[in-house]
């Protein structure tokens, strides 16, 4: 079922989100570095290619998703509506973090797809869904 209402919803969440994971990355590299277990900070690709995905990954993980909290949203499998899996969570933050360079194209699938899917969504075979009940 089409929900843009959702979809919509999903773009000011992902910058609390996103915002939260970014500030909790930038805090541990400053300790890091602060207390001398680092030397300098890590490379680019580095960051974006283990640290974000990681970050995402452990933040959805442990269902912190303040965002989505926020606005009632929920990362759910796509056939059953049930709470995504570890698994699915872990495909999910690795397909997002790297689809970040093409994020303003993808997009157009959230408004698009029937089930208001981002391309990281339909790989890992989860959506976000409007949260109904008292539950997470």
């Amino acid at each position: 079922m089409k929900d843009n209402k959702t979809a919509a919803l999903r773009i000011p969440a992902f910058f609390i989100d996103a915002a939260l994971v970014v500030a909790a990355l930038v805090g541990l590299l400053e300790l890091l570095l602060f207390t001398n277990t680092i030397k300098e900070p890590p490379a680019v690709e580095l960051v974006m290619f283990v640290c974000v995905p990681v970050g995402f990954f452990i933040y959805w993980a442990l269902n912190i998703n303040l965002g989505k909290r926020i606005f009632k949203l929920v990362i759910v499998d796509e056939l059953s509506e049930e709470k995504a899996s570890i698994w699915q969570l872990f495909l999910r933050s690795i397909l997002f973090c790297m689809l970040v360079p093409l994020n303003v194209v993808l997009l157009l699938p959230l408004f698009l797809s029937k089930k208001n899917q981002g391309l990281h969504d339909m790989l890992a075979k989860t959506r976000v869904i409007k949260r109904t009940g008292g539950h997470n």
